[in-house]
């Protein structure tokens, strides 16, 4: 199990530092603009897709799950948390958008 985990993160730093090490940023606006198309956005699309799958199962338990009252409130829960999960990751995406945009204007 040990090995494995290892093997995992080894995986995840290369991954997400691949970007990084093919690209030299010459401002710190370059840098901020590399980690911010090479990790956030990846990161804020993984976490929506996340949210929205867990929303459609909530979806699917709640119409699944009729008859049964544990069911039904289950597929609630999962339905709520899913939609908390989108809009918190749009609002996110929106500051990021909306702070790119004015750091860009400014230099």
């Amino acid at each position: 199990m040990k090995i494995k985990t290892w093997k995992i993160s080894l995986f995840a730093l290369m991954f997400f530092s691949y970007g990084f090490f093919r690209v030299e940023a010459k401002t710190v606006y370059e840098l901020i603009n590399i980690i911010q198309q090479n990790v956030i956005s990846p990161l804020i699309t993984l976490f929506m897709v996340l949210a929205t799958a867990f929303f459609i199962w909530g979806v699917i338990e709640f119409l699944g799950g009729a008859d049964s009252e544990e069911a039904r409130t289950r597929g609630k829960r999962h339905m709520i948390w899913g939609l908390v999960g989108l809009v918190i990751m749009l609002s996110v995406k929106f500051i990021i958008n909306l702070l790119e945009n004015f750091f860009s204007s400014i230099g």
